[in-house]
């Protein structure tokens, strides 16, 4: 499973439309077809955010969504757990990281990307999913070598220590 997401207010000034849904479902080449429907133009620059819910698409044996042509219509992809017992029982983030780089097709930057900042524009935050000045200092620091090690690692613990509003906390 997965949904068009949009920021509603950089929608409706766009478009003046206040009927504006906050998500919808998307299902195989609709999705595209949809999303330029909703959004004509670039759909990164107003707000669209596809997200997306690995765990759950395996769990409920779903197909993949058409990541390539969401890519290719300049949607940003966001990636989650959906953590909940009856469709996605799944608590560590780096599973659905692990499905998106590889059955999703998704670059380990955009499954970094999906996790962190286009998951944040998806909920309509500008002050979360980005490491910058002035933000809150909410972070996860990983045992790793490389970002590429936590998808790779599926399911394995790597989170070292947590940040939260500038505080370490260790695991």
């Amino acid at each position: 499973p997965f949904a068009l997401a949009h920021d509603q207010h950089a929608l409706r000034r766009r478009h003046r439309d206040r009927r504006a849904p906050a998500a919808r479902p998307l299902d195989g080449d609709g999705a595209v077809v949809r999303a330029r429907a909703v959004l004509p133009g670039p759909r990164a620059e107003a707000g669209v955010v596809a997200v997306m819910l690995p765990a759950a698409c395996v769990q409920l044996r779903m197909q993949p969504p058409p990541v390539a042509a969401l890519r290719e219509a300049g949607v940003r992809l966001a990636v989650a757990s959906d953590m909940n017992p009856g469709s996605s029982n799944c608590e560590r983030l780096s599973v659905p990281m692990w499905v998106a780089t590889t059955h999703y097709g998704m670059t380990v930057e955009e499954a970094w990307l999906g996790v962190t900042r286009h998951a944040a524009a998806a909920l309509g935050r500008s002050d979360i999913g980005v490491i910058a000045q002035g933000l809150a200092a909410d972070m996860v620091l990983w045992d790793a070598t490389s970002p590429a090690a936590i998808p790779a690692s599926c399911g394995r613990n790597l989170v070292a220590a947590v940040v939260k509003a500038g505080r370490l906390y260790s695991v």
